[in-house]
């Protein structure tokens, strides 16, 4: 949603949704950047029920096409330490104190704004409408990055415990894509 000056995100989806009301549209959400259509190459890791967060660390998915350095540089603000990459799409981002962490959580990244339930069928469209906003009570989306005149959407949330390389190592994608061969380690 674009937001006009003075105004809060919050603010003007309402207004965005009041107009959409007012002519019988139906507003389309895509509140992690499908509307950007960024195809990952890995899927985004969900939440198992409580979770033990890393608070000094931020997990940062639809990163495929930074570099590390393009990662620190986003988060360059907030001091970052160093960055853990998962897979090619996502990685932990080490911040010096949890503070830094929190920081860069909230103030680089926007709450993500559900889409309102859809009425049941043969009921007002009112009582939908009238329904408090929800929100993703986990992720948030960082600023949108522009690469080769494209943007892709960056998501982001506290690292967990569970936010780690699985299996045996596994080569890059992007070796493929280049067309180089990954390196046989012998031993």
């Amino acid at each position: 949603v674009e937001v006009e000056e003075g105004l809060s995100p919050e603010e003007a989806m309402k207004r965005m949704e009041a107009r959409a009301s007012k002519y019988g549209l139906e507003i389309e959400y895509s509140p992690y950047g499908e509307d950007l259509k960024a195809n990952f190459i890995r899927p985004r890791r969900e939440l198992e029920e409580d979770p033990d967060w890393l608070n000094d660390t931020l997990h940062v998915y639809g990163v495929d096409r930074l570099s590390t350095q393009e990662i620190m540089q986003y988060f360059d603000d907030f001091s970052p330490s160093y960055i853990l990459w998962l897979d090619d799409s996502s990685g932990n981002v080490v911040f010096s104190d949890p503070n830094n962490a929190r920081r860069a959580l909230f103030n680089h990244g926007q709450s993500i704004r559900l889409p309102p339930p859809k009425p049941a069928e043969g009921t007002e469209n009112d009582a939908a409408a009238e329904a408090p906003a929800e929100y993703d009570k986990v992720w948030r989306r960082g600023p949108d990055y522009t690469k080769s005149g494209k943007k892709y959407p960056v998501l982001i949330r506290f690292a967990t415990t569970l936010d780690k390389k699985s299996g045996p190592p596994k080569p890059s994608k992007r070796l493929w894509l280049k067309g180089n061969k990954p390196q046989r380690q012998t031993g």
